[in-house]
């Protein structure tokens, strides 16, 4: 008889040598007592938490089950946030170390590898710079230039929070911490920008996704009907105000545009004599960046002058 409560097949890809060892061995130890039953019941349970619509997405078990058995390219998404969606989750319950932060500098991706399940282990370097101050940057990121001096880009635990609940709407499970993971990880561009008082900063962009994700609303919003279907588009995120530490360039926070010290807000002041424009545009900078977006802000300041969505010749992200 078919034993229907087996383990899945699996492979680990360790790509970060700091990877932290006790997570590691848990995430084996996760996988080895996990049954198909298991990843089933938590997707039916948790997985409307991915979907922005209202519409509860109805699980097919057998189907699904047949996916988690056959691990190829054919794989449709549903499964791959089944089996990371579970294994965070477990994650979380069991170890209090293993906090939301410590899911944002450490990453475990599950993909579909053959007939196997892949489990690939990424983290971010980190440097202590203080008794009780410690940053985090990506090797694979490009170096910036400043007064004729490299400087590594790097992050606040503070500022890498900030990120994410701008871009994901304040969740914390497996695709929107790997999402903010990844964006740190792969990105492959910062614009420099000199802020109104005179500070140094990086302009940083979000993925707007495909149609039916909601980050896409932005390019509708500021675009109508005019976008081109299948083109990338990117959205700005905000600026990184920078402070240097030796070979780094420290971000410790994240400005939203229009914020009082941001390109934006000096462009508002200037062309319009409306003054709620600029009330707006801080009440913004304090607001959840995508729970509240303000979107006739966002429109108001591109087509004054300012880009806040655009395409880029050059790559943006570069994912392995």
């Amino acid at each position: 008889m078919k034993n229907l409560n087996k383990t899945i097949k699996r492979v680990y890809k360790k790509n970060s040598p700091n990877f932290p060892s006790d997570l590691e061995e848990y995430l084996h130890l996760i996988l080895k007592n996990s049954t198909f039953d298991a990843f089933i019941k938590n997707a039916e349970n948790n997985l409307k938490d991915y979907y922005y619509s209202s519409t509860e997405i109805p699980i097919n078990r057998s189907n699904l089950r047949r996916i988690l058995e056959k691990a190829d390219k054919e794989s449709h998404y549903l499964s791959i946030f089944a089996v990371g969606d579970y294994i965070y989750r477990k994650i979380f319950d069991k170890f209090d170390k293993f906090d939301k932060c410590t899911m944002l500098v450490n990453d475990i991706t599950v993909l579909p590898d053959g007939e196997k399940w892949q489990f690939i282990m990424r983290s971010l370097s980190s440097q202590k710079i203080s008794p009780s101050e410690r940053i985090y940057y990506s090797l694979k990121t490009p170096k910036i230039k400043i007064d004729n001096k490299d400087y590594q880009v790097a992050y606040s635990e503070h500022c890498i929070t900030q990120i994410h609940e701008r871009l994901k709407l304040k969740k914390y499970n497996y695709a929107a911490l790997g999402d903010t993971f990844s964006m740190l990880y792969e990105n492959m561009y910062f614009e420099k920008v000199t802020l109104l008082n005179n500070q140094n900063a990086l302009c940083i962009y979000g993925m707007c996704m495909g149609e039916e994700f909601i980050q896409f609303r932005i390019v509708k919003e500021i675009y109508g009907q005019k976008y081109f279907p299948g083109e990338k588009y990117f959205f700005k995120l905000g600026y990184l105000p920078l402070e240097y530490n030796g070979n780094y360039a420290v971000a410790k926070t994240i400005l939203c545009p229009g914020f009082y010290t941001t390109p934006e807000y000096e462009l508002l002041g200037r062309s319009e004599s409306d003054i709620e424009w600029l009330k707006r545009a801080n009440q913004n900078e304090r607001k959840n960046n995508n729970d509240s977006y303000d979107f006739q802000l966002i429109k108001k300041m591109h087509e004054l002058g300012i880009p806040q969505v655009k395409i880029f010749d050059n790559v943006i992200y570069k994912f392995q």
